[in-house]
C-alpha cells in the first residue's frame, strides 16, 4: 500500500481508494460526498451515482462526507471499476474532517451496511480502516460480502458488540486466508451471524474469548469454510438459544471438534453445529445432563467419518432434543445413551437413520423403554446396559496427569470387538485402534493415537496389576504414560 501523506491532507484520516490499475473510477449510491485525488486537498463534489474522475495505477481517491444513514441501506454502496486497495479511515464518510477523533458509531445504526457489497475489485484493506470501538446495530452488516478478491481484512478492535453488527460481513470472501482477530468479550444477538460463511481459503479461525453468549451469536459463523481444519476454543459454559447453530456446518476439512464444556444448554443451541463435516472423526464430549428442546437437533448430521458418538448422559429428554442428531453418519457403530425418557418420534426422530448396519448401543440399566429402528436402537445393533459393560472389569490407565488418568475398562473374557466398543463407550475416542499383544506371562493392549504418529503398549499381569515398565510418549509437549 502507498505512503499515507501524499499531498495536502493525511489520507490516513479519510476513506481512500488506491488504484492498482489504470482507469479506476468510483461512485457511491444514496449519499452526496466529496473526493480529492492524491491527497491534494482540492475537494470535488460527487453527486449520488456519479463517477469520480479516472485515475492511474498508484494514484488515490480520498472521500469525506457527513452522510445521512438510511436504516435499510446504510450510507450507500461504493462501486469501484478496477483493482484497488482500501486505505485510511472509513469514519470520514460520517464525520468528514473529524474522523480521526471519532471512535463511536453510537446512534448510527446500519451505517456501513453493504458499503463495499460485491466489491470484487478490492484486494486489501488497511488494518486501521475500521477503528470504531463503540458499535451500533448492524453497523458493518454485509460490508464486504462477496468481495471475492479480498486477501487482507482490517482489524476489528471493539470489545463490546451490538446486535447484528458483523452480520454476513465477510461472507463469500472466497480467497481471504487470514481472518481478523475478534477480541470482544461482550456479545449481542446475532453479532457474528454468517460472518465468515463461504470463506473457503481460511485455514484457522480466530479465538472467541467470550464466556457468556447471546442468542444466535455464532449462528453459521464459519459455515462452508471448507479448508478450515482447526476450530477455536469455545469456553462458554452458559449458552443462549441458537448460539452455536450451524456454526461449522460443511466445514469439510475439520477433523476434531472443539471442547463443549457447557452444562446449562438452551433451545437449539447446537442445532446443526457440525452438520456435513465429512472428515470429523473426533466428536466433543457432551457433559450436560440438563438439556433443552432441539439442543442437539441434527448436530452431527452426515458426519460420514464419525464412528463413535459422544456419551449422552442426560436421563430426562425434551422435545426434539435428539432429532436427526446422527442421521447419515454411515460409519457410526457405537452409542452410549443414559436416557430414562423413552426415545422415539418427537424426541429422537430419525436420529440414527443411515448409520452402520451393525453396532453396539449401551443403555441405562434402569431404562424401561424398548424402541428399535431409526428412532431408537437401530436394527442389527446389539443393545447392552451400562451395568453389563462395567462388571468383572480390568482397568488400564493412560495419563498426562496422574490425578486424572484416562481409564480403559474392559470386561474379563470379552471378545476383542466387545473390548474395542467398551473403550469407545468410555469416551476414549482419541484412540483410533487397539491390538492385543503378549510378552511372556503378560498380556496387554497396544494403543494408537488418532492425531499423532505414536503407539503405546499397556501390559497387565495375571493379577490385573499394571506393570511399571511402560513406554513414555511425548505428544504436544506432554508425556503420556501408564501407571
Amino acid at each position: 500500500m502507498s505512503p499515507s501523506n501524499i499531498g495536502g491532507i493525511n489520507i490516513d484520516n479519510y476513506l481512500t481508494i488506491e488504484a492498482l490499475e489504470d482507469g479506476l473510477t468510483a461512485k457511491l449510491s444514496s449519499n452526496v460526498c466529496e473526493y480529492c485525488i492524491d491527497g491534494d486537498g482540492v475537494w470535488k463534489p460527487l453527486p449520488v451515482f456519479a463517477e469520480t474522475e479516472s485515475i492511474k495505477s498508484g494514484q488515490t481517491l480520498s472521500f469525506r462526507a457527513n452522510s445521512v444513514v438510511n436504516s435499510s441501506i446504510g450510507i450507500g454502496t461504493f462501486t469501484i471499476s478496477k483493482k484497488c486497495n482500501l486505505l485510511g479511515n472509513c469514519m470520514s464518510m460520517l464525520f468528514g474532517d473529524n474522523a480521526e477523533s471519532n471512535f463511536s458509531l453510537s446512534g448510527k445504526n446500519y451505517a456501513f451496511r453493504k458499503l463495499f457489497y460485491n466489491g470484487s475489485t478490492i484486494i486489501e484493506v488497511s488494518e486501521n480502516f475500521l477503528h470504531a470501538t463503540n458499535l451500533a446495530v448492524g453497523c458493518y452488516a454485509y460490508m464486504f460480502q462477496g468481495c471475492t478478491s479480498l486477501t487482507t481484512a482490517p482489524k476489528l478492535p471493539a470489545t463490546t458488540l451490538s446486535n447484528n453488527c458483523y452480520r454476513y460481513m465477510f461472507s463469500g470472501c472466497t480467497v481471504l486466508t487470514k481472518l481478523p482477530e475478534l477480541p470482544a468479550t461482550i456479545l449481542a444477538d446475532s453479532c457474528y451471524y454468517y460472518m465468515f460463511e463461504n470463506c473457503r481459503a481460511t485455514l484457522t479461525a480466530p479465538q472467541l474469548p467470550a464466556t457468556s453468549l447471546s442468542p444466535s451469536c455464532y449462528f453459521a459463523m464459519f459455515k462452508d469454510c471448507r479448508n478450515l481444519s482447526e476450530a477455536p476454543e469455545l469456553p462458554a459454559k452458559n449458552l443462549s438459544s441458537s448460539c452455536y447453530q450451524g456454526m461449522f456446518q460443511t466445514c469439510t476439512s475439520l477433523i476434531e471438534a472443539p471442547e463443549l464444556p457447557a452444562t446449562n444448554l438452551a433451545n437449539n443451541c447446537y442445532l446443526g453445529m457440525f452438520g456435513y463435516c465429512t472428515k470429523l472423526r473426533i466428536a466433543p464430549e457432551l457433559p450436560s445432563e440438563n438439556i433443552r428442546s432441539q439442543c442437539y437437533y441434527s448436530m452431527f448430521q452426515y458426519c460420514t467419518s464419525l464412528e463413535v458418538a459422544p456419551v449422552l448422559p442426560a436421563e430426562h429428554l425434551y422435545s426434539s432434543c435428539y432429532n436427526y442428531m446422527f442421521r447419515g453418519c454411515e460409519k457410526l457403530n457405537y452409542i452410549k445413551a443414559m436416557c430414562l425418557t423413552s426415545l422415539g418420534s418427537g424426541i429422537s426422530e430419525g436420529w440414527l437413520e443411515g448409520v452402520s448396519s451393525t453396532g453396539t448401543f449401551v443403555k441405562n440399566k434402569d431404562a424401561t423403554w424398548d424402541v428399535t429402528g431409526v428412532n431408537g436402537v437401530p436394527e442389527g445393533w446389539t443393545a447392552i446396559t451400562d451395568e453389563e459393560v462395567q462388571e468383572n472389569t480390568i482397568t488400564f490407565y493412560i495419563s498426562d496427569e496422574i490425578d486424572e488418568p484416562y481409564k480403559i475398562i474392559c470386561k474379563e473374557g470379552m471378545t476383542w470387538s466387545e473390548f474395542v466398543n467398551s473403550v469407545y463407550a468410555q469416551g476414549l475416542d482419541v484412540f483410533s485402534n487397539f491390538e492385543l499383544v503378549s510378552y511372556g506371562s503378560y498380556y496387554g493392549i497396544r494403543v494408537y493415537h488418532k492425531l499423532a504418529d505414536w503407539t503405546m503398549t499397556l501390559y497387565n499381569d495375571s493379577s490385573f496389576e499394571i506393570t511399571t515398565d511402560s513406554t513414555e510418549q511425548i505428544i504436544d509437549g506432554k508425556i503420556y504414560y501408564c501407571h
